[in-house]
């Protein structure tokens, strides 16, 4: 049968129809005219179906399912109308969808329980498990646990849960494996906390402060991270919100473990939020991100802290000073910006970026004026530059000289004495007697450093062997890890070291002030290179310490305090003990009444005692020395030295319990200093 016998209208009846499918067209559609002979009706073309030919043809399926209500040909009429379509090609059978149905419920819910298995074994290894978490700390923590009691443990499982109890509920309530991996690095500060609470050190005030950080800081990620409750497994379905939550956490567990550090220093709960508040604020709304080196603002609060202690004045003055400088470029803070082992080893001692920031966040009175003066005279430097170029040194020597160069890039207490004595030791070769005793002292210094840092002091026999000193060695170029194709021996990068280890006390500063440094560049001052003393005018230095007395008044109770002012303090306090150290018997008679004597009693008081400096006090106490009766009776004299002697005795008294520093320096705070040539003038001078 034709198309034109078929459609009544060939022409109009095919091109209706092909019209009217348009809507349903395939993406492979293309406009060619189909071959549609395989539609033609077999009995209308004379094509006769027996047994045998039924049997060969394949069974025709029902088209049925398509028809249109209507196969009128003026349903085709050049109409688009589809309406009688009701979207479906074929009818299911309906037992067969149920079963299908079934196995697809089957197999999303073999799916949701691998997935809640899996999800559950991420929240069962990230739980705060005292054992669980020795085992993955390791170390002391892992040796902490081994050694301690079933009654112990029990003790510390219970501290654990109560300070991570607002963690543990926010990984029991979320589906994330991420979030709860995230939260899990709270562990360092877990660890930190145990390692503390397990001998004794935090108390049940810092604990208390712990825990109220804890909630704070989940209330806070909650509110800024909203869990949506959605079950995510692994990083593949992790959401922006989830990423952004991990890193917050990494910073809030950083910022605890210092402040429980800082916590245990000082003794003070009030330390935790001193550091964590801080940290925040400077995140928050001050900038955290140095452009020109590596160190952050908030790092550089924290290992400051995690050493010395933390407390809202020095957190104040941190912002208003150390911030203050670092915006300003100032090139005073240039250790602090760096990346470098500038910090203290020990809780006790100072490196020269702890030593910056501890100034610049001190308040100005005696007791922190007596420990910066005392730190300043330890550290090999306060320059750093300088202390660059011995982290190089160090380094040179290390090839030759000595085995480790640990305690010269930690800078230990007496680096420069050490030093000093090797060098020595090597410049006497030539002089049998003078070689023999800096051999002694050199084996007496080193015996005791070693019996103090045995880690860091190995230099065994290396140090006595004078060859090691004539080695040849290449300098350091840029850096540490870099050589600068110079050559030379051993002993030259010694001698550099000595130099730029050496506190330079006598050296005149630069005090800002017009006056001060005119009559400081004005005074006589002699040094003897070979016994390190000095001569120097009583007048003058009088009239210094007075200026400087006014100056240190005037700033009393302040924040801070630069290098600048440091060393012009430390400069006034080693020309005021040679003043007094060469005073004679007639001298000392007449010292009483001497306004000059006066000013470099009461720079004492301003500068080292364990009390605030108080004016009216040290006056009336002045005007009690000069009562004195009969200026003739040497007893009478002697016996107000007496006075005075115990009266500075008293102040420095208390001055060890104040920082664990001072304690350790006990013996230096009337030793070598304006403080002990003041008490020992109760003894008669002998010329």
């Amino acid at each position: 049968m034709s198309n034109a016998e078929k459609g009544g209208n060939g022409e109009s009846g095919g091109n209706n129809q092909a019209t009217g499918w348009d809507s349903l067209r395939s993406p492979y559609y293309t406009e060619e005219t189909p071959d549609t002979s395989v539609f033609d009706d077999p009995v209308a073309d004379g094509i006769e179906f027996t047994s045998s030919n039924a049997q060969t043809t394949p069974d025709v399926p029902d088209f049925s399912v398509f028809d249109a209500p209507s196969t009128d040909a003026s349903t085709f009429s050049g109409s688009d109308d589809m309406s009688w379509y009701d979207g479906s090609f074929i009818e299911l059978d309906s037992q067969w969808k149920a079963e299908v149905a079934e196995e697809k419920r089957k197999d999303e819910e073999r799916a949701m329980a691998e997935r809640l298995d899996e999800l559950e074994a991420v929240r069962k290894k990230n739980a705060f498990d005292f054992e669980l978490l020795a085992d993955a700390a390791g170390g002391n923590l892992k040796y902490l646990y081994d050694s301690c009691t079933d009654e112990q443990r029990q003790r510390l499982q219970a501290s654990v849960d109560l300070v991570f109890a607002p963690v543990s509920v926010a990984m029991n309530d979320t589906n994330s494996t991420k979030r709860i991996e995230s939260l899990h690095c709270f562990q360092e500060a877990v660890s930190t906390y145990l390692k503390e609470k397990a001998h004794g050190a935090i108390s049940d005030e810092v604990e208390n402060k712990i825990t109220k950080f804890m909630q704070g800081a989940m209330d806070t990620l909650s509110e800024k991270y909203p869990d949506d409750g959605e079950i995510r497994i692994g990083n593949n379905e992790t959401q922006e919100s989830d990423s952004n939550l991990g890193k917050d956490v990494r910073v809030k567990a950083d910022t605890l473990s210092n402040a429980i550090l800082a916590a245990v220093v000082d003794g003070n709960a009030e330390a935790i939020g001193a550091v964590t508040d801080t940290v925040e604020l400077l995140k928050s709304s001050l900038g955290d991100s140095i452009e020109r080196g590596d160190e952050t603002k908030s790092s550089i609060w924290m290992n400051y802290c995690s050493v010395h202690g933390a407390d809202k004045g020095r957190a104040n003055a941190f912002l208003e000073n150390v911030v203050a400088a670092i915006d300003a470029g100032d090139p005073e803070v240039d250790c602090l910006i760096k990346k470098s082992n500038s910090y203290s080893s020990r809780l006790d001692t100072f490196g020269i970026a702890d030593f910056t920031t501890h100034m610049l966040v001190s308040q100005i009175n005696p007791t922190n004026i007596q420990e910066l003066l005392l730190a300043q005279r330890e550290i090999p430097t306060s320059d750093y530059a300088a202390f660059e170029q011995n982290r190089k040194d160090a380094c040179e020597l290390c090839h030759a000289i000595i085995r480790r160069r640990d305690f010269i890039h930690d800078e230990l207490p007496g680096v420069h004495e050490l030093l000093a004595a090797m060098l020595k030791f090597y410049d006497t070769k030539d002089d049998a007697e003078a070689h023999q005793k800096a051999n002694e002292e050199l084996h007496r210094i080193y015996e005791r450093k070693t019996e103090q840092d045995a880690a860091f002091y190995d230099a065994s026999d290396s140090i006595f062997d004078l060859g090691n000193y004539e080695k040849i060695t290449e300098r350091k170029g840029r850096s540490i890890d870099e050589g600068s194709g110079i050559y030379e021996p051993a002993v030259e990068a010694l001698r550099r070291l000595v130099e730029n280890t050496d506190p330079k006390t006598l050296e005149k500063p630069e005090t800002g002030d017009q006056e001060l440094d005119s009559m400081i560049n004005g005074m006589l001052l002699k040094t003897n290179e070979v016994t390190g003393e000095a001569y120097v005018d009583f007048r003058q230095v009088g009239g210094i310490t007075k200026r400087m007395n006014e100056i240190l008044k005037e700033h009393m109770g302040e924040s801070g305090m630069h290098s600048s002012m440091l060393k012009s303090i430390a400069f006034v306090e080693r020309v005021a003990t040679f003043a007094l150290r060469g005073v004679t018997e007639k001298d000392r008679h007449e010292l009483l009444f001497d306004p000059n004597f006066k000013e470099m009693c009461r720079f004492a008081e301003l500068t080292s005692q364990s009390r605030e400096y108080s004016e009216s006090d040290f006056e009336g106490f002045w005007s009690k020395v000069q009562r004195v009766k009969n200026f003739d009776d040497v007893n009478e004299i002697n016996t107000r030295f007496q006075m005075l002697a115990h009266r500075r005795l008293s102040q420095l008294r208390d001055l060890p319990h104040k920082t664990k520093f001072l304690r350790r320096e006990a013996g230096a705070l009337w030793s070598g200093n304006l403080n002990h040539e003041i008490i020992g003038l109760v003894d008669a001078r002998k010329y």
